[in-house]
């Protein structure tokens, strides 16, 4: 027995050792060949990618510059200026119309040359089209496009625009017709369709099977008729390379593509054409051969280990005796796993030892689930109450840290809203008369409701909601604010939401104000914990509004609520300079 325990031994010995010396140095080796492989290649494929964007950039620019150059350049040939000059001056004689033939031919030659799909002249002082290589568009007016009003003063290149007229995204180049004193008389405009920008992209040279480079203007659609339509129209698109192209950035890196794929790609900004430049590849391309000498070392490192637990189950395959498994289940119960039993059906000593462990390991794991029942319970209880003197304590400090009542509210408001999650809270003191509640601070106040918060106070007589809060003195919430009876019209019209928890502000002699938590679109419930807690910090916020205002509660007529009257407030909190200016600081950083 005691040679067969060595034995034992050896072979849990020799097994590891085999399996170790022959699997694990492969497999460092590969994991360290596989990261500098992956790195090596997408340095490569983002420095690839870089180039094409680069390329594409620059024959971009050299394109725009030659249209416009076309553009600026007929626009200052003397005879073109006077043609033009003698178009607008001499209306109706015969050599306008001979100065019309010269300049339509002109224009039309200059289209066919330039790769325009429009030339045309507009009148500098009426915005109206003089001439055109398309005769329908003579006659319109023009003045309030970009490219007529900046190409009276300067050559002018209007960014990527959809064309009505034309159907179809274009770009404009225009510049100023001058006459022989220098003024301004006409403004020659080309417009140009971006056939060419749709070829320069389609070219994937460099790119490989998945590559492809596209344009996306300022307004995140793609510049392309290829890429553009959708079946209910214009594709959107939004990633992070486009994100960081819009915003001016030149780089490169892994994302998501607007097909939701992970590509590699690289980016730059077209500041002149308004648009951003991505070049793009998969991820499953451009990684592929990583990935083929990763199942390629799976396999070896499979093969090897194949090998290494032959060779070491050969070794020593007769290891496999009751005092093995008692060794085993032995382990397991003393490493923490009470739920192994061991199964020996001879000789009886080991039999009657195996019933021993197990009836042990049972009465184990039953006590283990009791301490762990207990443990769960005593854990919830000291994390629940842990919680709430942490948000105490943080009022606490809060209401002590500052004089600032403003501030204090704010702060409340904060950690109210954190607390429950809410998606706004606000703080409100109640008037002099006792008739309304009005805002003091706010917390995540939304951009669009913030004047409508600082300026409407909540009515507090008639609003039975808030009523029943302010009799009772307890929190009173609604979480479906648009069947709620008890919900002022005018209040839910100005401020739609779902569910509204109301928290009063109460000292001794009754409230003063109240804590409004809003959500906007959630059905809110709130648990008996929650409830006590808020109106904890409640109580604790309540003396901190008390030192700033002398408040004092009168009682109302019979069935209708509490009335609030102020005295004399501290000069350093006057109501009439307090509320216009902490009000609007308060509301501005909350928001």
């Amino acid at each position: 027995m005691a040679a067969r325990l060595r034995l034992g031994s050896l072979r849990t010995r020799l097994l590891g050792a085999f399996f170790l010396l022959s699997v694990l140095p492969l497999a460092l080796v590969g994991v360290v060949v596989s990261k500098q492989g992956v790195a090596t290649l997408k340095a490569q494929i983002l420095e690839r990618l870089s180039a094409v964007a680069l390329l594409k950039s620059q024959q971009i620019e050299e394109w725009m510059k030659e249209r416009r150059n076309d553009v600026k350049q007929r626009a200052a040939i003397p005879p073109f200026q006077q043609h033009v000059v003698t178009l607008i001056e001499r209306a109706g004689h015969p050599e306008a119309a001979a100065s019309y033939q010269a300049l339509q031919q002109i224009l039309d030659r200059l289209r066919t040359t330039g790769e325009f799909t429009e030339m045309f002249l507009v009148d500098a002082e009426q915005g109206k089209v003089l001439l055109s290589s398309d005769p329908e568009q003579e006659g319109k007016f023009k003045t309030d496009r970009p490219y007529f009003r900046e190409g009276r003063e300067r050559p002018f290149v209007q960014h990527i625009y959809y064309s009505i007229v034309l159907g179809k995204a274009v770009m404009a180049f225009s510049a100023p017709v001058l006459d022989s004193q220098g003024r301004t008389v006409a403004v020659l405009v080309g417009r140009a369709d971006l056939k060419f920008l749709d070829r320069l992209m389609a070219e994937r040279s460099g790119l490989g099977e998945t590559g492809r480079t596209f344009l996306v203007n300022k307004f995140n659609y793609f510049v392309s008729e290829s890429l553009g339509r959708a079946e209910h129209g214009w594709k959107p698109v939004f990633t992070e390379g486009v994100k960081r192209a819009l915003a001016g950035e030149m780089g490169t890196g892994l994302y998501l593509n607007h097909e939701n794929r992970a590509v590699v790609g690289a980016y730059r900004g077209l500041p002149d054409l308004g648009v951003a430049l991505m070049a793009e590849v998969d991820e499953a391309e451009a990684l592929a051969p990583v990935r083929t000498f990763r199942v390629v070392l799976i396999a070896v490192l499979a093969l090897v280990a194949g090998v290494a637990l032959l060779l070491g189950l050969d070794l020593c395959y007769e290891i496999s005796k009751p005092v093995t498994r008692l060794m085993e289940a032995a382990r397991a119960i003393g490493g923490g796993d009470l739920t192994h039993r061991v199964e020996v059906k001879h000789p009886d000593e080991l039999t009657n030892l195996a019933s021993a462990v197990n009836f042990m390991a049972d009465e184990l794991l039953r006590s283990r689930r009791q301490l762990e029942s207990h443990s769960r319970t005593l854990e919830a209880r000291v994390e629940e109450r842990t919680r709430e003197l942490s948000v105490l304590l943080t009022v606490a400090g809060t209401v002590g840290s500052t004089l600032d009542l403003t501030e204090i509210l704010r702060r409340v408001a904060r950690e109210v809203a954190r607390l429950l999650d809410a998606d706004m809270v606000g703080a409100y003191v109640a008037d002099s008369d006792g008739t309304a509640l009005r805002p003091v601070a706010g917390y995540h106040v939304p951009q669009a409701l913030r004047d409508s918060f600082r300026a409407f106070p909540i009515p507090l007589r008639g609003h039975r909601f808030l009523e029943e809060a302010w009799e009772s003195e307890k929190p009173v919430f609604t979480s479906d604010a648009s069947a709620d009876l008890r919900i002022d019209p005018e209040i839910f019209r100005r401020f739609p939401h779902r569910s509204v928890l109301c928290v009063p502000v109460a000292t001794q002699e009754g409230p003063i104000g109240a804590l409004l938590a809003v959500w906007w679109e959630v059905e809110r419930r709130f648990a008996p914990e929650e409830l006590r807690l808020v109106e904890g910090i409640a109580s604790q916020t309540a003396p901190a509004v008390a030192r700033h205002y002398d408040f004092r509660v009168e009682r109302l007529t019979p069935g209708s609520p509490r009335g609030l009257a102020y005295g004399r407030p501290e000069p350093q909190c006057a109501l009439g300079t307090f509320y216009p200016q902490a009000r609007r600081s308060a509301m501005e950083q909350s928001s």
